[in-house]
């Protein structure tokens, strides 16, 4: 924290110093802005090249959007009737605060994929807007303490006067991207062929179990092994990755003795012998005190570090869940989420009276804030109490 703080005071004295706002970076304390002038005619001209392609490609994104918006309502429903009915399968829905929504070491791979997501989710609203022949005012990037994401803004009188048809692709390419994104993560961590696709320039086939942590007391610390070591056999029997291994303990019961073929991170390689204890969930089930461990793909080159698949994998997985929900939670029809604007364009097409479109948006955001909040309610007493 005191680290993140001087961050922020001496980027906040520099901007002011050197002026920076002349450049189009605005430093404020924990926020800043840089805004992207020339990429907003890169976006224009992109689309200007092929405006009925886009036209009709963002227009599938309705589609996607609408799909979206209707499951992330029935989800949050039959969430919501699990908490009441069923709590053993309802889902966490919580506010996104490191420590509470997530473990502190995810941070690293959650803020790489946020911004990412952020950043494409932000350019589908852009170039949907220009197909749409909407100018954009700005494009640019943020950090909020240490939060990276991204903005368009289009022309506010422009956007009024266009067609509901083009309000409804603008506020649509969002979250359909966000959506589209997400399902190559979803391949990726659900095959584990298509994953190695993705290293094997760099890393050999999986060859061992990697060892990223232990437990305090357990055998294998007490047998002096640590972070960073490999586990390549079992009594012998050669164990190619984490299917293998876990098969094999799974018939390992308590006090039983393990002979394992260890690499060591070193490079050097050792057979030690192990004794099993009572597993802490199942006590009919050996236990060898491995907290985190990983499939080991060698790595081609020296520089290379062991743990890079991991941290890769990892980063997909997260990628999915925030793409997902980016997707889903932007589109429910709650001001000012995408969702409320795509609402707000029908609305504005059927009633004429600006009373009528603010209570009927007024009405919508507020029963959907209180079944969300429902949700994060319960999970925090559910989950956290």
């Amino acid at each position: 924290m005191l680290g993140l703080l001087t961050f922020w005071a001496l980027l906040y004295l520099l901007g002011r110093i050197f002026h920076l706002d002349r450049y189009g970076l605005e430093i404020k304390p924990a926020y800043l802005t840089y805004k992207f002038k020339r990429f907003n005619e890169r976006i224009e001209s992109l689309t200007e090249k092929h405006p009925g392609f886009w036209r009709n490609f963002w227009s599938g994104g309705i589609v996607c959007a609408v799909g979206i918006m209707i499951y992330g309502i029935y989800w949050l429903f039959m969430n919501l009737y699990s908490f009441f009915y069923k709590p053993e399968v309802a889902s966490p829905v919580l506010p996104f605060i490191p420590g509470v929504a997530f473990d502190l070491r995810w941070l690293p791979h959650i803020l790489i994929a946020l911004s990412i997501s952020a950043i494409l989710h932000e350019l589908a609203h852009g170039m949907a807007a220009c197909a749409d022949k909407i100018s954009l005012r700005s494009f640019g990037l943020f950090l909020i303490l240490f939060i990276f994401g991204a903005f368009t803004e289009p022309e506010e009188e422009e956007f009024k006067k266009a067609r509901t048809l083009s309000k409804v692709r603008v506020y649509s390419a969002g979250p359909a991207v966000n959506l589209a994104t997400a399902i190559p993560s979803f391949f990726l961590i659900a095959n584990l062929s298509l994953f190695y696709l993705t290293i094997s320039p760099f890393y050999a086939p999986s060859s061992g179990v990697l060892i990223l942590g232990t437990y305090s007391s357990g055998p294998l610390e007490a047998a002096g092994l640590t972070p960073g070591d490999v586990i390549q056999s079992l009594n012998h029997t050669g164990v190619n990755d984490l299917f293998d291994f876990y098969e094999y303990l799974e018939e390992v019961k308590p006090n039983e003795t393990l002979i394992l073929s260890v690499l060591y991170k070193n490079g050097t390689g050792n057979r030690i012998t192990i004794k099993t204890i009572e597993h802490p969930k199942n006590k009919t089930l050996g236990f060898i005190g491995l907290s985190v461990a990983f499939h080991y793909y060698p790595p081609r080159l020296p520089v290379l570090p062991a743990s890079g698949p991991y941290h890769l994998y990892w980063f997909y997985w997260w990628s999915l869940m925030i793409s997902l929900s980016l997707s889903m939670f932007n589109m429910l029809p709650i001001y000012p989420f995408d969702g409320g604007g795509f609402l707000k364009a029908l609305i504005e097409s059927l009633a004429k009276s600006p009373r009528k479109i603010l209570l009927v948006q007024y009405v919508t955001s507020g029963f959907f804030i209180l079944l969300l909040g429902a949700n994060m309610a319960l999970s925090i007493l559910h989950f956290l109490i």
